[in-house]
Parts: structure tokens; C-alpha cells; sequence
């Protein structure tokens, strides 16, 4: 599913997750691998901006956070969540889950899903109309460079040019 979002083929990628988010959901957060499909399947959310599973998907991250199983090598628990809260307009909670998930991304050393949350986060303050912190999207622009991470780069400057162009405050 997120390889079909991330290829612009929506249509196919709404098929997967409406096949797997009823499956997902009779899992238990211990079973094997059920970490790795919620993280990947709310990347895929999120990437299609589908608010339809949000809910779904916050409450299978949630699960998993609660029941402690850790997170798969290329997901983030704490990331999942922030983005799914951005998608159920809940300002509060996304900033909450995003700074966690940052501070547990700098900790563990995972670089590039850190450049991708710092990324994230301002992609969802824009949506929201709050402001964004700039600081910390270049922060995450510079870092996705570093890394070769070309299309972040590439997001992370278009942010930051309708974050510019953005009066604080809703002025």
C-alpha cells in the first residue's frame, strides 16, 4: 500500500488498506510482524492523506505503544500516531506525538525517519494553520541532505517556501 501511495497510484493502495486494516484489527500488538504492517500502513495513510483510517490506524499504534512491542526498524510507533492525530485534526495530541517521536528517533540514532518527522510535522502544522517551526524544518531539510534523502529535500523546501509566505496567526 505505501509503495502504491508513494507511486501516485491511490486508487490501488485504498484497495490494499481496505483489505488490511479489518485484518490489522484481529491481531494482537505481540503478533509477529503486526508493528512493522501498522507503521507501514499508517506511512501509507498518511502519504494518501486518508482520513477515513485514521481513527483505525491511531488505535492499532496505540495499542502497540501500550503493549510495549517496540518499533520495526523502518517505522515509528510514536510517528504513527502523530500523523494520524494530524489527520483527525487534533493539534494537541500531534504535537504531543511528534515531539515524542522525534526525541525517540535522536535517541535511538535513526536519522533519516528523524528527518522525515521533522519534515512531517511541519507539513502538518501547515495543514492545521499553526505555525511552523522553521528552525526545526530546516533542521530536518539539511539532515534528509545529508543523508541523499532527495525527495524529503525536495518537500522539505516546499514548506518551507509556503511557511515563509505565511503570516503568523492567521493574519
Amino acid at each position: 500500500a505505501l509503495a502504491y501511495a508513494r507511486a501516485g497510484a491511490a486508487s490501488a493502495a485504498t484497495l490494499l488498506l481496505d483489505e488490511l486494516f479489518p485484518l490489522l484489527e484481529t491481531l494482537t500488538p505481540t503478533t509477529l510482524n503486526q508493528s512493522a504492517s501498522v507503521e507501514l500502513a499508517g506511512a501509507a495513510v498518511w502519504e494518501l492523506r486518508q482520513r477515513s483510517y485514521a481513527d483505525r490506524c491511531r488505535k492499532l499504534a496505540l495499542a502497540l505503544v501500550d503493549a510495549g512491542t517496540g518499533d520495526y526498524v523502518t517505522g515509528s510507533q510514536a510517528l504513527t500516531v502523530a500523523r494520524m492525530a494530524s489527520l483527525l485534526e487534533n493539534r494537541a495530541g500531534a504535537a504531543e506525538w511528534f515531539a515524542r517521536a522525534r526525541a525517540q528517533l535522536q535517541a535511538d540514532g535513526r536519522r533519516p525517519l528523524c528527518a522525515i518527522a521533522l519534515v512531517d510535522e511541519a507539513a502538518a502544522a501547515l495543514t492545521a494553520g499553526a505555525s511552523v517551526p522553521v528552525s526545526e524544518l530546516r533542521e530536518g531539510r539539511d539532515l534528509a541532505a545529508e543523508l541523499g534523502m532527495t525527495p524529503w529535500v525536495r518537500q522539505a523546501a516546499a514548506l518551507l517556501e509556503q511557511a515563509e509566505r505565511t503570516l503568523p496567526a492567521g493574519l
